[in-house]
């Protein structure tokens, strides 16, 4: 399992072999991920930290959910490759001309990426960033982190980047602990640079508040009050239905319907049950002792038919529960004392 890197630290590469994975090594953020396509996962992450500010690139193999709520003081400037097949950021869908993104502290987000897609961000220090932007253009910082929420930078801002954090990438991974900090103190001021320029290059950034995102704003913020109450129930050990779901987002069957497929592909009740699906595996995964069984996992997460359970676990995950059991035991049992 990957682990966060510590302030200063080069960088590191990393391959992933299940989602959750790519979780564990941005530990600075509270952030969830679900895999929501079948198949053997499989992916990588690059991750560095150039004195403070983080610069994360990740791709994987399968169509991936990332939700969360960035922490105070961090914000975020991203970008998402152009494909074939069209990601989402919230309340964005980017099959369209190549963008990239500001995402200020405390912020919720949601993420769909298709299988293949590659993502890159930078976490810098909000304050930092609203101070060196203010010098460059008060107004712009202004308009900036007055809209609040997640804005779009257009496709001049992300440009910028996709030439210049690929390469920024390269370099720092490969930096060693033995090399002096004046060198990675440089291509920080490179990074904050070419962030800034990215920002300045879009003009105002209150694309993001236009009247015309609205409507996907309203479904984003109806997926995520039904996910909400998906979690709370589950945890719980109750398992919702529609009718709940509707009764808590107090929307109709049929927006309710309309805001999963607009903003996940997909409807509510094939979003619950990979929800649950994911939950298993992740216990599976992670066994605190070593008379966890598979039934006792899947019971837990509201799953009665055992038999058709472990079909459809299967089918997404392309192994049968058992065989992720245990092989996470024989890792335990292998690091044990």
């Amino acid at each position: 399992m990957g682990t966060e890197l510590p302030e200063g630290a080069g960088g590191s590469r990393q391959a992933l072999v299940d989602a959750s994975e790519a979780a564990e090594i941005q530990r600075w953020v509270a952030i969830t991920y679900r895999q929501l396509s079948a198949g053997h996962f499989s992916g990588r992450m690059e991750a560095v930290d150039l004195a403070g500010i983080g610069l994360f690139q990740e791709q994987h193999d399968q169509d991936v959910n990332k939700s969360g709520a960035l922490p105070r003081g961090q914000c975020t400037i991203s970008f998402i490759d152009r494909g074939d097949s069209g990601a989402r950021f919230s309340q964005f869908v980017i099959d369209g001309p190549d963008v990239a993104f500001f995402q200020p502290e405390c912020d919720e987000f949601d993420i769909v990426v298709p299988a293949g897609r590659l993502t890159t961000y930078a976490r810098i220090d909000q304050d930092e960033l609203i101070n060196k932007l203010a010098v460059l253009s008060a107004p712009l910082a202004e308009q900036l982190f007055s809209c609040r929420g997640l804005q779009s930078l257009g496709f001049a801002g992300k440009a910028y980047l996709e030439r210049s954090i690929p390469a920024l990438l390269a370099i720092s991974a490969d930096l060693s602990t033995a090399q002096s900090g004046v060198d990675r103190l440089a291509l920080r001021r490179n990074l904050m640079e070419q962030l800034l320029i990215a920002i300045t290059a879009a003009g105002d950034p209150r694309s993001g508040c236009a009247p015309s995102l609205h409507g996907r704003r309203r479904a984003w913020r109806i997926v995520r009050a039904a996910r909400e109450h998906m979690e709370a129930q589950l945890y719980r050990g109750i398992v919702p239905d529609l009718h709940d779901l509707c009764a808590q987002t107090r929307v109709s069957e049929r927006t309710l319907r309309y805001a999963f497929r607009d903003q996940l592909g997909c409807s509510p009740s094939v979003y619950l049950r990979l929800m649950r699906l994911n939950g298993v595996r992740a216990e599976l995964l992670n066994p605190i002792f070593q008379t966890q069984t598979v039934t006792a996992a899947a019971t837990r997460w509201g799953f009665v038919q055992l038999g058709r359970f472990a079909q459809d676990y299967r089918s997404l995950f392309k192994e049968l529960p058992s065989a992720t059991l245990a092989r996470a035991l024989g890792v335990n049992v292998q690091r044990s004392p």
